[in-house]
């Protein structure tokens, strides 16, 4: 049997997982953790019609909006002193 046809669909069933644990990763975030009214239903629309581009933009993006959250909430954003 042909290489290809063996790996082709084990990669197609890691794209659909990875793309579904973004989805819930999404929609498990409350509307408040986004900077903008409207960037959760942005961020769906994203993922849902542009399918995995949509889900590694999200995965990309997460990671760095999360560090500045948590900054803002310590008061380390922009130099700020925790003193």
């Amino acid at each position: 049997m042909d290489l290809a046809k063996l790996i082709m669909p084990f990669l197609l069933l890691l794209l659909v997982v990875f793309w579904v644990r973004q989805v819930l990763s999404l929609m498990s975030m409350k509307d408040e953790d986004f900077p903008g009214r409207y960037d959760k239903p942005i961020w769906a629309a994203l993922m849902i019609f542009t399918l995995f581009v949509g889900a590694v933009l999200f995965w990309w993006w997460k990671p760095m909006f999360l560090r500045r959250k948590l900054a803002r909430k310590t008061g380390a954003f922009r130099g700020e002193s925790e003193s």
